[in-house]
């Protein structure tokens, strides 16, 4: 799975857009449960720039890697906290989510911040992840998708778990979880970005402007189209 990836490519120019010279390969990590809406959404925001666009979807530390060695022209989606660590990316400065993840445990057991043997679940190459459950005293298990995450928690393997917060909402449906039968609370927020690696810099401002375009029109919102 590791070496897997899928793309879609789309090539318009609209009038007063830059030229669309080549084709920018962006980045999307499989494995999240907005995965698909990530590839619209960023087709979506080329669309409006009149920019051509190869979406690349591929596991999440694939994604690192090709980034990394630059062979990505960007990413869909990161925050300021991987920005301060990857020197080749800017980011397109128009938020395209102000992203809410939360801590989730049994109801009727321990809180994890008070609960030294705890084992907190959470997805592995996620920076966010790291970040959410900083400073809690338990031991950290690295799964791999957020349905085995639910599963463990469900059968007691693990006893909470980080995961983004509308995550959490669809997987307890697409589960037929009770969503009752978890306490939560919200342990970190941040905006998330488009990125780009800085030798395409001069694409950031139609962008940008494309990004505040839905926003404005609604096709870009804090909440997925189902939860809309």
């Amino acid at each position: 799975m590791a070496g897997y990836a899928t793309g879609l490519t789309i090539c318009l120019l609209a009038a007063g857009a830059l030229p669309a010279a080549a084709c920018l390969k962006i980045g999307v990590a499989e494995g999240g449960a907005y995965a698909g809406e990530t590839v619209e959404l960023v087709t979506s925001i080329f669309e409006q720039a009149g920019q051509c666009v190869h979406v690349m979807r591929a596991p999440q530390m694939r994604i690192d890697v090709m980034e990394r060695q630059g062979e990505l022209d960007g990413d869909a989606w990161r925050d300021d906290s991987y920005l301060a660590g990857a020197p080749t990316l800017a980011k397109v400065p128009t938020p395209v989510q102000h992203f809410s993840v939360s801590l989730y445990w049994k109801r009727g057991t321990a809180d994890p911040a008070s609960a030294p043997d705890a084992t907190i679940g959470i997805l592995p190459s996620r920076s966010w992840a790291h970040d959410a459950i900083k400073g809690l005293p338990g031991h950290v298990f690295e799964a791999t998708s957020y349905h085995q995450l639910l599963a463990l928690a469900r059968t007691g393997r693990i006893q909470a778990l980080a995961m983004p917060t509308l995550t959490f909402q669809k997987l307890v449906v697409d589960e037929k979880e009770d969503a009752a039968a978890f306490l939560s609370r919200e342990v970190l927020t941040r905006p998330f970005y488009l990125t780009l690696q800085k030798r395409d810099a001069e694409l950031i401002p139609v962008l940008d402007a494309a990004i505040k375009a839905l926003w404005a029109k609604g096709v870009i919102s804090d909440l997925p189209p189902a939860h809309r």
